[in-house]
C-alpha cells in the first residue's frame, strides 16, 4: 500500500502524461480495501471529477478505518 500510495503522490505531483494516479491508489484499495491514505487520496481524486458515489465510498472506509480504535482521530481529512 505504501509503495503504491507514494507512486500515485508522484504521478499527480509530476502531471504524469501516461499513467493516472488513481490507478495506484485503487490497486492499494483492492489490497486493503480500508486503507486510509489511498482512500482519502482516491477519494480526493474521484470528488474533483464529480464522482460522489466513490468519493462518499472512499470517505466512509477511510473513516471506518481511522474511527477503528480511536474516535477522534488528529485531523478530519477524510470527511471531505
Amino acid at each position: 500500500g505504501d509503495e503504491l500510495y507514494f507512486i500515485g503522490q508522484h504521478l499527480e505531483q509530476y502531471n504524469h502524461a501516461s499513467r493516472y494516479a488513481g490507478d495506484y491508489y485503487r490497486r492499494a484499495v483492492e489490497l486493503d480495501p480500508q486503507d486510509y491514505r489511498n482512500n482519502v487520496a482516491l477519494g480526493t481524486l474521484a470528488f474533483n471529477s464529480a464522482d460522489w458515489a466513490l468519493a462518499e465510498q472512499c470517505a466512509r472506509a477511510a473513516l471506518q478505518r481511522a474511527h477503528r480504535l480511536n474516535k477522534n482521530p488528529r485531523d478530519g481529512e477524510a470527511s471531505m
